[in-house]
């Protein structure tokens, strides 16, 4: 089956090209979608126009996108989670639990499928995601990921704001200690040669 593509879709091609696809592929994702327009005679007469008609859609789209980055770019996404004493999470974050927390946080609607996580997220701290809005707008969003538990993220918080402490200065004072040994040595040699040169008692 032909269709019209109105999006980039992977593995199928850019906005406005003719691909052939599987039927029910079609039916029941592409075109319900509205990912493409299925390419009949009066379509395929009018390309030209239905592929300018895409492109301005995709320049709409575009421009949207540019604000929806801008925004994402400055926000910290915050998700809590159950987590171990060592960071480590009880299962991880994913694509959904983003798409879902940005639009819970701030009304910002991203489909997981344009949410980027190179590894899955299993441990506690800052991550960095990529947001693929549309093929020439990116986003980087900062994702805070905290321990569920209050208690758990106070002793976290608390341990992260304590200075590190001091390093021993052992090291530093043993030659001090070294000096005054061998003060006392060398103050012990110098007595020695007196008490050898005292004369002998007379009975």
């Amino acid at each position: 089956m032909k269709v019209i593509l109105r999006e980039e879709v992977a593995g199928l091609g850019e906005p406005g090209a003719v691909v052939d696809v599987a039927p029910g592929y079609a039916r029941n994702y592409l075109l319900p979608r509205k990912l493409a327009i299925e390419a009949t005679r009066g379509n395929l007469r009018n390309l030209d126009q239905v592929r300018r008609m895409v492109q301005r859609r995709q320049s709409r789209l575009a421009h949207t996108a540019t604000g929806i980055a801008d925004r994402i770019g400055e926000i910290n996404l915050v998700m809590q989670t159950k987590a171990g004493e060592d960071g480590r999470l009880y299962g991880s974050v994913t694509t959904a639990d983003v798409s879902e927390a940005l639009q819970e946080q701030f009304s910002i609607e991203v489909d997981k499928r344009k949410i980027e996580i190179p590894e899955p997220i299993r441990v506690i701290g800052s991550h960095e995601v990529k947001v693929r809005l549309h093929p020439e707008v990116e986003a980087a969003l900062t994702v805070t990921v905290e321990p569920e538990d209050e208690a758990q993220r106070a002793r976290m918080q608390a341990a992260a704001q304590t200075p590190a402490a001091a390093e021993p200065v052992g090291a530093e004072t043993a030659p001090e200690e070294t000096s005054a040994e061998e003060s006392s040595t060398e103050a012990a040699s110098d007595e020695a040669p007196a008490e050898q040169q005292a004369p002998p008692e007379t009975e």
